[in-house]
């Protein structure tokens, strides 16, 4: 099994900088550069962690995390 995973950061060099090493370990890894996005991207992607950081621009990380709560009560979300 390939596990995925979601990053979401507001600074992209992060977000890829975690994805490419994440890749390289085997993971799918995918990055989202805000709240919205990372909300967008839970359908599609359907990650079985997520990277999230707690402050997101304009975004409030907490905020996110109770938003992917209610739409993957299962994913496990990393702070």
């Amino acid at each position: 099994m390939i596990y995925r995973v979601l990053i979401v950061d507001d600074e992209k060099s992060i977000g890829h900088s975690l994805c490419e090493g994440l890749g390289d370990l085997g993971y799918q890894a995918a990055a989202a550069l805000s709240g919205r996005e990372a909300l967008a991207r839970m359908a599609d992607f359907r990650p079985h962690f997520v990277f999230l950081d707690l402050r997101l621009g304009s975004d409030n990380g907490l905020e996110v995390l109770s938003a992917l709560i209610k739409l993957d009560p299962e994913v496990i979300v990393f702070m």
